[in-house]
């Protein structure tokens, strides 16, 4: 996927004739890109529309017009553009209660380390979690083996901001993070079934991702 560059940018006086159109479209884009895990966490994965969308809306909040300022936001928001054989998302804490909030916020540290991608499918030969030097003649005469199905965990990856979890004793209410697949593991998510969990202590929760999310993703990792 390629990264932002300045010529995509309209300024300001044309984007704010174009936003209210350009919002509708966001609004429905986003809504094929997110998934809930459980009741206080929702995922949003990022492309190039959705991260041009927040360029221009940062533009247009900070009144940002000089080239080099923009170009400064350009390469903050291109740090979370999805490159070959990867999946960006952005991962946000919902808790609109303010004292469940304040005490979920010290509980939940560190949960950016806990999100994971598991896909079911068939064995691939370089598939990092499949057994390596299988007989070959088991292979060839059992073509149930050939064909089992196992889980391949694929961990989030989050940016160093995250880190601020640790040194604060407080998670922070928006993460960013990175799937990063092999070859095989495309393949593998592209003919199984996948879910995204969350296994943290204090939370502990699982969503399948669905078809039409599905292909948004696929899209992403096959361009």
């Amino acid at each position: 996927m390629r990264k932002i560059e300045i010529r995509d940018i309209v300024n300001i006086y044309e984007y704010e004739k174009q936003r209210e159109q350009r919002i509708k479209d966001m609004l429905q884009l986003k809504e094929k890109r997110r998934i809930h895990i459980g009741d206080k966490l929702l995922i949003t994965f990022e492309n190039f529309q959705t991260l041009l969308f927040q360029i221009q809306e940062m533009l247009r909040a900070e009144r940002i017009v000089s080239e080099e300022k923009i170009q400064e936001e350009i390469d903050v928001y291109n740090e979370l553009m999805p490159q070959k054989n990867e999946l960006s998302f952005t991962l946000f804490i919902e808790i609109p209660d303010d004292e469940e909030r304040k005490k979920l916020i010290t509980k939940l540290v560190g949960i950016h380390d806990f999100v994971e991608l598991h896909i079911t499918g068939i064995n691939h030969k370089n598939s990092r979690y499949d057994e390596s030097d299988k007989d070959i003649n088991d292979e060839l005469n059992d073509d149930i083996n050939k064909q089992q199905q196992r889980v391949v965990v694929i961990k989030g990856v989050a940016d160093k901001q995250s880190a601020l979890d640790y040194k604060t004793n407080r998670t922070q209410m928006v993460h960013f993070l990175k799937f990063h697949f092999n070859e095989d593991e495309i393949k593998q998510f592209e003919s199984g079934e996948s879910f995204i969990t969350v296994n943290h202590p204090e939370y502990n929760y699982s969503s399948i991702i669905e078809p039409q999310l599905k292909q948004e993703l696929l899209d992403d990792l096959l361009k």
